[in-house]
């Protein structure tokens, strides 16, 4: 209700400037707040493990549901596991007794099914209890039993023998899955071409983390990374390389598997295998990656024992020296036992940069946030590994979680309560910081330079906020807002003069800075786009398209004008007219949806309207940098029909590239042509897909900011 009361100050009562900015700044900080629950008794988060604990099905082994089936197994057929003719991953369950934990897991997987196609095939190790009566009845598992007990390793083996996946899972009996578990695991091996494991978080079933990768040292001996964390802690929460896995699960093609002989035996029955296949993986070339993404919960020691004498556990010290004795000339290169783990925890890692924007990247909802996360894979493509800290310290769901994934670390509250603090505690760490937005860059700027003093600081405009709030306030002849320009001017200079480069959309851009600060370092990096799929044949395309979220006022100001102004006069003469507007918009734009007003708001996927629009129409009357929906409407190859505003500093020449209009007449003349002339649409359609080939490709931008990182 609160945030819906800002709102609606901001966006309907008339104020000052410095009200309207302190009302912003007041909606940014309630939005990260009530993005986080804390319960009683400790800090918590709505983060991976919550959310994904709150969508999964969990079975507890001590259930009575367990016992009905323990006790009349003929109630099975009811819980049938898939049995694909051509799985993609077969999952390899062994097992030694504890049947109850067992029959936990198979229902996990059952009930949090992924969408891959999987077969289970459970291996009992000569089990003495009524492992195999019950389980020879369950419809769809593949059971195997071992004459005699092979132990862990060689029940692995023979399960990996028997698989007919392309890659198998092995998976600890003692353990439950939670939804999303196997597809996130396999996700990553489609987004990592050289990963050759990938294994999940694993937390226990108390809430605490058991570990988010591991750690070996110096001596051979292992560290869980992150033991006794919260399971959503920001440092154990990304894709990252590591040491090592866990196999309680943990993934690996199947054709590397068998090319390796599997599982070592001198290490049976068990203890440092995982650790054994991991650096002989890493020996290949091949990548060793913990998913956090991917989560289960983990019971622990249920068969093997958790005391040193119990009779597997026992080998653990004996196995650490046999992994020390072949590995010691690359341990050599790990430091000793408990020195700088945070370092130690990804010892490829060689660069580090930390970026700070205003809120996590939204890549379908604005085109600032699309530029940004390709920045961020740019960045990563470069070898930095990437830690973002949103100024609201908002942990954003999907969108944070979509970071994690990739591999970036990602800063949230409550286990992080402010930018600055991040900087005081850890500023140290990084080589480089990218910062976006002056309100942004203006706040932390003093810290960086006291904390990070080895750092170089590259600074992104995103646009020059002081020229779009200078031409706002001269056409609504507002003196407050021209007030407030002037100090956002000083602010943004002061930042564009303190910093080691600054970045800019257009050479108009920087060469309006250079005269302001003539010995400031200005680069131009563009817009970053790539081109898209063709959409619908000239014929097929109908309606003009506008895309931008409604909270910019440049955008509120041109959908508002562009439909009291240019509609009527479109409607008058009958033309193809129809708008649809596309991004998050306040209620002043959604009541102006009418018969051929279609406001759409945030889409989840906006190609389908892209591909069948006839053209994009840009109304903008003032503003400043470069336009991402123009970017956007050319990767698509749809023909643009904007202002000068719209285009500046694009360089394109108009007829060329894009149709210029500033007046209904002229808004109506050239929707007019584009409606009849297929000649002079396609053409257009071409150039704006030629703009992005020879303008805005990513490995372009990449080669760019290489140079730039390369000179500082």
């Amino acid at each position: 209700m609160l945030r819906l009361v800002l709102r609606d100050l901001y966006y309907r009562v008339p104020m000052p400037v410095p009200a309207r900015w302190a009302i912003r700044n007041a909606a940014l900080r309630f939005r990260a707040l009530t993005a986080v629950r804390v319960p009683s008794g400790g800090a918590g988060v709505m983060g991976p493990w919550s959310a994904a604990l709150a969508a999964s099905r969990r079975v507890l082994p001590e259930s009575a549901e367990v016992r009905d089936l323990l006790r009349d197994p003929r109630r099975l057929v009811e819980h049938a596991l898939p049995a694909p003719a051509e799985p993609v991953v077969s999952v390899i369950i062994p097992v030694h007794g504890k049947l109850e934990y067992t029959v936990a897991c198979l229902l996990s997987i059952r009930r949090n099914a992924p969408s891959v196609a999987i077969e289970v095939v459970v291996v009992d190790d000569a089990s003495a209890d009524a492992t195999e009566d019950v389980l020879r009845r369950w419809p769809g598992l593949r059971y195997v039993r071992n004459a005699e007990n092979l132990g862990f390793i060689g029940a692995c083996n023979r399960g990996a023998e028997l698989a007919a996946g392309r890659y198998v899972c092995f998976l600890n009996n003692d353990t439950s899955v939670l939804r999303g578990w196997l597809d996130e695991l396999c996700a990553t091996f489609m987004r990592v071409p050289d990963a050759g494991l990938v294994g999940s978080k694993l937390v226990y079933p108390s809430g605490k983390l058991q570990e988010s990768g591991g750690i070996l040292w110096r001596d051979g001996s292992a560290w869980n990374y992150g033991h006794l964390d919260h399971p959503d802690h920001p440092r154990t929460s990304y894709l990252r390389d590591v040491d090592y896995v866990s196999a309680a699960s943990i993934m690996v093609p199947k054709a590397l598997f068998a090319a390796l002989g599997g599982f070592d035996a001198r290490f049976r029955p068990a203890y440092y295998e995982d650790s054994d296949l991991a650096f002989r993986i890493r020996e290949e070339g091949r990548r060793v990656l913990v998913q956090p993404a991917s989560m289960v919960v983990h019971y622990e020691g249920i068969t093997s024992g958790r005391a040193p004498t119990d009779p597997v556990k026992r080998f653990q010290q004996s196995n650490r020296n046999k992994f020390f004795e072949r590995w010691k000339a690359v341990l050599a290169r790990h430091r000793q036992n408990g020195d700088a783990p945070e370092l130690e925890k990804e010892r490829l890692v060689k660069r580090r940069l930390l970026m700070v924007d205003a809120h996590t990247p939204l890549p379908d909802q604005d085109a600032g946030s699309v530029t940004a996360d390709y920045f961020i894979r740019i960045f990563q493509a470069l070898g930095y590994k990437v830690t973002f800290a949103p100024e609201n310290l908002r942990f954003h769901g999907e969108y944070s979680q979509r970071l994690q994934r990739s591999g970036v670390e990602c800063l949230y509250y409550p286990f992080d309560n402010d930018v600055r603090d991040v900087l005081r505690r850890r500023g140290r760490e990084f080589d480089l910081v990218f910062v976006a937005r002056p309100y942004v860059a203006d706040r932390i700027l003093p810290v960086v330079r006291k904390r990070c003093p080895q750092a170089k600081l590259i600074y992104n405009t995103v646009d020059l906020h002081y020229i779009r709030e200078l031409r706002q306030a001269d056409m609504e002849r507002n003196p407050a807002l021209a007030r407030h320009a002037l100090q956002t001017r000083r602010q943004e200079l002061g930042v564009i003069g303190a910093v080691d480069c600054s970045i800019v959309l257009s050479e108009a851009e920087r060469t309006l800075l250079h005269r302001e600060l003539p010995h400031a370092r200005i680069e131009v990096i563009p817009l970053i786009h790539e081109e898209e799929p063709p959409g619908l044949p000239f014929a097929d395309r109908r309606g003009l398209l506008f895309i931008g979220g409604g909270q910019h006022p440049p955008n509120l100001d041109a959908v508002m004008h562009f439909v009291a102004d240019t509609l009527p006069v479109l409607r008058v003469r009958d033309c193809e007219h129809a708008l649809t507007v596309i991004g998050n918009q306040p209620p002043e734009i959604h009541a102006l949806a009418a018969a051929d007003v279609c406001v759409l708001g945030h889409v989840p996927d906006i190609a389908p309207h892209f591909q069948r629009a006839r053209c994009m129409v840009v109304p903008l009357r003032y503003g400043a940098g470069v336009k991402g929906k123009i970017g956007t409407a050319f990767s698509y190859g749809l023909p643009v029909v904007s202002t000068r505003v719209g285009v500046e500093g694009m360089d394109l020449v108009e007829g060329r590239d894009y149709l210029g209009a500033e007046s209904p007449e002229d808004w109506v003349r050239q929707i007019g042509r584009l409606s009849t002339d297929e000649p002079l649409w396609r053409a257009l359609a071409e150039a704006g897909r030629r703009i992005v080939r020879e303008r805005y490709s990513p490995a372009r931008i990449a080669e760019q900011l290489r140079g730039i990182i390369e000179t500082l």
